[in-house]
């Protein structure tokens, strides 16, 4: 099994891709939230240590490092994803203060003695396919914060998943189908071992509009014109299955 992920994934960042989500728009507003609850917890700090959980081809810190180097705020980042062909791509960016390590997730926290300010992941936890292994790691994610670090998980929820398909039911369409190569988290799990979770819908009003409205009319298409539509809208809501979980330890 851990071979035929790895081989997937590997081919997901074959060729000129930022990332493997198909969905242009929803990445967008993905970054843009990620980084604005980095924006909001920096709590005066000037220089910060970052992880990120499956980093893919850098994107996300790259975007994180600009942002906030011409306020002097020094990002010290951390990249750790098993696709290799991932990890080439993210070390050549050459973003300054980052390393990029291709490698298991428990096998990094064995090795590594760093603690983070900040924890991020982008639909990374819900990669490991058993209850087990995302309760371990979120385990050790939680010792591996600063006395006043932060996660930031943008994960997929199996409580709003079925809302999904409630809502798409009414509308007389099919169930969203989740791809096998991906095990959607509950909220108890985060509930349950931090000590703050904060929940935020980003792509609510998205969700609402391109996966439930949009295939009401016609079979859906990546990367249309109401999908842009979409994007423009106020969030506002919990229709999406996708959200960000802010936690604190």
């Amino acid at each position: 099994m851990t071979t035929e992920l790895k081989i997937i994934w590997d081919n997901k960042y074959t060729g000129d891709r930022d990332t493997a989500l198909k969905d242009r728009n929803l990445f967008r507003l993905e970054i843009q939230a990620i980084i604005k609850h980095v924006e909001n917890n920096l709590a005066g700090r000037e220089e910060i240590v970052l992880l990120e959980l499956g980093c893919g081809t850098g994107y996300l810190i790259k975007e994180i490092s600009n942002h906030f180097a011409p306020r002097g705020i020094k990002v010290i980042s951390i990249g750790v994803d098993f696709s290799e062909n991932a990890i080439a791509v993210a070390s050549q960016r050459n973003i300054p203060f980052s390393r990029f390590i291709s490698s298991d997730f428990f096998a990094f926290f064995n090795e590594t003695k760093t603690h983070f300010d900040f924890i991020i992941t982008q639909r990374s936890l819900m990669a490991l396919l058993t209850r087990t292994d995302q309760k371990a790691l979120l385990a050790v994610i939680k010792a591996s914060f600063t006395p006043n670090g932060i996660g930031i998980f943008s994960e997929c929820f199996e409580e709003q998943y079925i809302k999904m398909n409630s809502l798409r039911k009414i509308m007389g369409v099919g169930d969203l189908v989740k791809v096998w190569h991906s095990m959607y988290l509950f909220e108890s799990d985060l509930t349950g071992l931090f000590s703050t979770v904060e929940f935020d819908d980003f792509c609510s009003s998205y969700m609402l509009i391109t996966r439930i409205i949009y295939p009401y009319f016609e079979d859906p298409l990546h990367n249309q014109k109401i999908h842009d539509l979409a994007a423009s809208f106020p969030q506002c809501g919990d229709f999406g299955f996708l959200r960000i979980a802010k936690v604190g330890p």
